[in-house]
């Protein structure tokens, strides 16, 4: 699971909560974004037990009933965040009009200066522990993952052909994603433990056991 930093919108109405027009007319989806957005807000600040329906509302400055007019749920806006967040990463690993991603353009991507953050870290955690729980946003979960894992599994594929090497491109993009993960978690206890740079080392040295160089 990637972290990706919050939209700008977003992290502008962070530091400056009073910029955004309160009082005006919105449409259907520009209602939904705000309470999307309102959501992500909430757990940036203070993880699940901050995702409540009196906070939200408050962040995106709106009625109570307009939360289970676009959402029905609590559960499904939270499912609507963790669905934008999959979609914010798949624009950035894979940009409109680009060429399929290398496993190294992937490795420089997780690990870019403005995701490798303790703060990006505070937003995924509060769904690394839903997930196990609630069963809305572990179906959710399983086809954001599987369409990473196999996006993740074409480039060690096409890594692995360009080397004359032969591999389980699933299993090896399972490992990946799991370093991946741990190397998040480490920067998140301490992040003044872990460089960006030495995390993307450790990354291409357990590929580079399989695939050769990937550079």
């Amino acid at each position: 699971m990637i972290l990706l930093p919050l939209p700008q919108a977003v992290c502008n109405r962070m530091s400056n909560p009073e910029s955004a027009p309160r009082y005006r007319r919105y449409t259907r989806g520009q209602r939904r974004a705000m309470l999307i957005d309102a959501g992500m807000r909430c757990l940036a600040q203070g993880g699940i037990t901050h995702f409540t329906v009196d906070n939200v509302i408050k962040e995106a400055g709106v009625s109570r009933g307009l939360i289970t007019h676009h959402f029905q749920s609590m559960d499904s806006l939270l499912e609507a965040i963790y669905s934008t967040l999959y979609e914010g990463m798949f624009a950035q690993l894979i940009p409109a009009g680009a060429e399929p991603p290398t496993l190294a353009a992937m490795i420089d991507a997780v690990f870019d200066e403005k995701l490798f953050t303790r703060a990006n870290l505070t937003l995924w955690l509060s769904f690394w522990g839903e997930i196990a729980t609630n069963p809305k946003l572990r179906d959710a979960h399983r086809h954001h993952y599987k369409k990473y894992r196999d996006l993740l599994a074409q480039a060690v594929a096409n890594a692995a052909k360009s080397q004359s090497r032969d591999v389980d491109a699933q299993t090896l993009a399972i490992m990946l994603i799991s370093l991946i993960d741990g190397l998040w978690l480490e920067q998140s206890m301490d992040d003044g433990l872990m460089s960006a740079e030495a995390a993307k080392s450790m990354c291409r040295k357990m590929l580079a056991a399989h695939l050769g160089d990937i550079d």
